[in-house]
């Protein structure tokens, strides 16, 4: 199988079946899936959802906040209000990014390089600097001709049939990876893989990548495999993840009706 556009590439799969590891993922979706909703519900949900991807996100990055703080970003981004602090504008970014990878989802989007640059920074239109300032320096995108035809050439690849013959554990490990090895993004590059990823979970109906506080120390080591061609501690780690993230949900919705 064609491997993704890199000097030295990608493996595409583990070598052992993980079969048992997407019908014990599935099983856990269908319970949620059982579960009758209101729409005030769903929303409710999926807010809870996005809390979650968040304290996961910037937790891979050391950056711990709490989920209070999180729900106040979450109001402060429905009244368009943006936050001050550094540390605030980030939970913000980081809620917005799933918000957007959510929408991509709805409208069918396929991963291009117009998406991914969303997924990394939400705000980037509004970033534009007032007429006789300089632009702030935060955008973080080395834009330079190499690196944005190695993100385009990458989103294209991702569309091929190649890719598509794979599971979604394995199509948003190879993403996280890939975009780690790449690095385009001065920062935000782990926030804005895990994000880009979880396109490819939610695609297949399951939640976005949401790594578990404990789970988190296997996240680095995973890497390094991976990036020597070793794919299957990282699958094995968002299999793990994403079995965990549907269980909260469910126990979240339990709470919500008591």
């Amino acid at each position: 199988m064609q491997r993704p556009p890199s000097g030295r590439g990608l493996p595409l799969a583990p070598a052992s079946p993980i079969h048992d590891s997407i019908n014990r993922i599935a099983g856990k979706q269908s319970e949620l899936t059982n579960v009758v909703l209101s729409a005030d519900q769903q929303a409710i949900l999926r807010a809870f959802v996005e809390r979650e991807f968040t304290v996961s996100a910037l937790g891979l990055t050391g950056v711990d906040v709490s989920r209070e703080q999180i729900a106040v970003s979450q109001k402060s981004l429905d009244t368009r209000t943006r936050a001050d602090s550094r540390r605030d504008r980030k939970i913000q970014s980081t809620l917005a990014s799933i918000s957007i990878v959510y929408s991509a989802i709805d409208r069918g989007e396929l991963l291009n390089t117009d998406l991914l640059l969303r997924i990394h920074d939400p705000f980037r239109e509004a970033a534009a600097a007032p007429a006789g300032q300089e632009a702030e320096a935060g955008q973080g995108v080395k834009e330079s001709a190499k690196v944005m035809a190695r993100i385009s050439a990458f989103c294209q690849w991702t569309a091929a049939d190649s890719f598509k013959e794979l599971n979604p554990l394995e199509q948003a490990a190879i993403i996280v990876l890939r975009l780690l090895e790449i690095r385009p993004f001065e920062e935000g590059n782990v926030a804005a893989a895990v994000g880009a990823g979880s396109l490819f979970t939610m695609r297949a109906g399951w939640p976005p990548i949401i790594i578990p506080e404990h789970l988190r120390p296997k996240f680095k080591p995973a890497i390094g495999e991976g990036l020597k061609m070793n794919t299957r501690p990282l699958v094995d780690l968002l299999a793990e993840s994403l079995y965990e993230a549907l269980e909260s949900s469910i126990e979240f919705i339990k709470d919500l009706r008591t």
